[in-house]
Order: C-alpha cells, then sequence, then structure tokens
C-alpha cells in the first residue's frame, strides 16, 4: 500500500503489517496498530525515520533493538527522526505478540 490507513487491527488472528512503502511526501505520517488476543508483524523501512511507541499488557512487543516489553510502554527511534519527513506508529498489544522488524532492500533485520 502507497498510503497509510491510519489504524490497523489484528484481533484474534495473525497479521503482517507492511508499512515498508508509505508514502511520507506529507511530513509526519501516524498509523495506530492495535494487537489484541492476536499474532502481529510490522515491517517497517530501515531508510525511513521512524518513532515507535509501544504499549503492551500481558503481551510480548519486540523492537527493532532488540527490546521488548510484557507490560508498559517503551519507545523506540530510528535515525533521522529530526528531519521533518518522520513515521510515527502507535503499537498497542494487549494478550497478543507484536515484532517490529526493519527491512532494507531484499534483507531483514530480525
Amino acid at each position: 500500500a502507497d498510503k497509510a490507513n491510519d489504524e490497523y487491527n489484528i484481533v484474534f488472528s495473525n497479521g503482517i503489517i507492511d508499512l515498508t512503502n508509505l508514502d511520507l511526501e506529507g511530513g509526519k505520517t501516524e498509523v495506530e496498530v492495535n494487537v489484541v488476543f492476536g499474532n502481529g508483524v510490522i515491517r517497517i523501512n530501515a531508510d525511513v525515520p521512524t518513532v515507535i511507541e509501544v504499549k503492551g499488557a500481558f503481551a510480548r512487543a519486540e523492537t527493532p533493538d532488540g527490546s521488548f516489553i510484557t507490560f508498559g510502554e517503551h519507545s523506540y527511534r530510528t535515525h533521522g527522526v529530526d528531519d521533518g519527513k518522520v513515521l510515527y506508529i502507535e503499537a498497542n498489544v494487549a494478550f497478543g505478540q507484536l515484532k517490529i522488524i526493519k527491512v532494507q532492500g531484499e534483507t531483514e533485520e530480525i
């Protein structure tokens, strides 16, 4: 998808949300991802400045730097987030799992 939906929900299922090809021409782009009783993967472009705010309860949410939370909040920032064009992701996970991976070219950082 070239344009971001404002919100993605994974409820009682598994899903992959690919945000690697978003058009950030409008500056700051905000996306909300909710995983409830499910298992989700968010793919982000390693070349796109990204800020991710993760909130979890009875969850496992893992960011590309290897950090993870089960309860509480965690922030993850990539390079260049002060340059104007930023992808901002609010990720909420309850009773589920979420893994955020950076994709660069055809290889993935896991």
